[in-house]
């Protein structure tokens, strides 16, 4: 994702191998100065200040130029979307270490079922199978494309975590994912093209006029010991359409999620799994977080469908709530000392890292009694870091929990900026934290660490988001925009 811009302002950008193919006819066999640009990344400046290199370009001429990482965290690729390793495939570059499984590349790395762009990403190991879940996807033919969730599966046997991740999506026709290495060119070509089924709906609730978002994916065993996908889905209001919430459990046969239960308007006043959140089960109870665990459930499928069972961590008096999302209404648990309780309470709401700002801002509360509001700069103390959303996972190296979070109303972006940060509990506190991702004017997302692919006993970790100019509202990065970015952090890295 490196930006090569010529004098002109053409730009080019390179692929997942830092590679970008350049044909221009009129700037054949000719210099060419381009200035070189990439988040987290520098090249070095001439002596009045431009970060460029002047290279002959010719047909079949070969250039390398080599950038400094000025982040922590080292970018991998683009996991998903159309022209992955388009630039290398061009000009016939290697890839994956010198090595390149031609149909595989063409099938998943050009265009893999017509995926061009979707939202946040979600793992859940089900039957010791990797699944992948994502949001709003985008199709070639039109603007719109799948907006009730889509599906994929890894194999694990032929995954290479540092080249890219081997996603099978679940398609209309499942035979579309399969190519074979005696298929005639015809056909290959056509696939190349991106012909093939399109994603299948996980999640096709009613209405479907409405979007469907699934979260809290988690895989859990029954009373009899059989094991389940469980989740939870949201579909917002729009216009006379009130908002839904439910939860779901996958079925095989179907392959797709079902709904099992809406939450009541009652119920919503209470605890459900957290919109968008990440599940983490430590003894026996799964944790829902967006970044911060702050509701829990027992680790069964009874249990995950009880929702009256269910626990926040919170700071109100137990058994109350947050009547009409009004913080006037508030009750707030505090002992004979005047201190704030905070422990693990059923039946009452959670406070979320905005509403406790708001009570921050207002005065109800102090901001060093607001247990989700700790977050600081290990650099700089002074500065608080709102950590919007993300994941919490245990970690062997470390010992501790990590929590990877993206950063709101960041110096460099509203939603761009990634922290690393570890606590004893899996709830926290969270307080010291080092950015390892910056992205200027632009989004990065909803960051999840894959527990699943850390290396050498987790000091290696991998995560990835939803890289996009929603809120920023920059111009978009060809290819990139709206799609889910990977990134490896060394957690011995003596700068973090």
């Amino acid at each position: 994702m490196v930006n090569l811009t010529t004098t002109n302002m053409i730009s080019h950008f390179t692929d997942s191998n830092g590679v970008v193919a350049f044909f221009e006819l009129g700037l054949m066999d000719s210099t060419v100065y381009f200035e070189i640009v990439a988040d987290g990344y520098e090249f070095d400046k001439d002596a009045i200040g431009f970060s460029g290199a002047a290279v002959f370009v010719s047909s079949g001429g070969r250039t390398v130029l080599n950038m400094t990482r000025t982040q922590i965290a080292h970018r991998l690729y683009r996991s998903t979307g159309e022209g992955i390793y388009r630039d290398s495939l061009m000009v016939g570059e290697s890839i994956q270490n010198g090595k390149i499984a031609t149909d595989f590349a063409y099938k998943k790395f050009l265009i893999n079922s017509q995926v061009m762009g979707l939202d946040s990403s979600m793992m859940c190991l089900f039957k010791n199978r990797i699944y992948m879940f994502y949001g709003d996807t985008l199709k070639p033919s039109y603007v719109l494309g799948n907006f009730h969730a889509t599906g994929a599966t890894i194999d694990q046997s032929q995954l290479n975590i540092e080249f890219g991740l081997n996603i099978s999506y679940i398609t209309t026709d499942d035979n579309s994912q399969k190519i074979n290495t005696h298929h005639s060119q015809a056909t290959r070509d056509r696939s190349i093209r991106g012909e093939s089924s399109f994603v299948k709906p996980m999640a096709p609730i009613e209405p479907l006029s409405e979007p469907t978002w699934i979260h809290d994916i988690v895989s859990l065993r029954d009373a009899q010991g059989t094991e389940h996908m469980m989740g939870a889905y949201y579909k917002p209001p729009n216009g006379d359409v009130a908002e839904k919430r439910g939860l779901i459990r996958w079925n095989e046969k179907l392959t797709q999620f079902e709904k099992i239960a809406d939450v009541l308007a009652y119920e919503r006043d209470h605890i459900w799994p957290v919109d968008g959140g990440h599940p983490l089960i430590v003894d026996n109870y799964v944790y829902f977080g967006q970044p911060y665990p702050m509701i829990r459930c027992k680790a069964s499928v009874e249990g995950f469908t009880q929702l009256s069972s269910y626990e926040a961590f919170t700071c109100l008096k137990p058994s109350t709530t947050i009547p009409n999302n009004d913080l006037n209404a508030i009750q707030l648990d505090r002992g004979d000392d005047g201190k704030l309780i905070w422990s693990w309470k059923v039946n009452t709401s959670p406070l979320t890292i905005y509403q406790l700002n708001t009570l921050v801002e207002k005065g109800v509360i102090k901001r060093d009694e607001a247990y989700y509001l700790q977050l600081r700069s290990v650099d700089d103390p002074s500065k608080n870091i709102l950590a919007a959303a993300g994941s919490v996972s245990w970690n062997q190296y470390r010992k501790k929990y990590v929590m990877i979070a993206e950063q709101s109303f960041g110096e460099s972006s509203f939603i761009g900026e990634v922290w690393y940060s570890e606590a004893d509990e899996p709830h926290g506190p969270y307080v010291y934290a080092k950015k390892v991702v910056t992205h200027k004017t632009r989004d990065f997302y909803n960051p999840v660490h894959y527990s699943l692919f850390d290396q050498q006993d987790g000091r290696i970790i991998f995560f990835e988001g939803t890289y996009v100019n929603t809120f920023d509202k920059a111009h978009p990065t060809p290819r990139y925009n709206y799609n889910q970015q990977m990134y490896k952090l060394d957690l011995a890295d003596i700068k973090l």
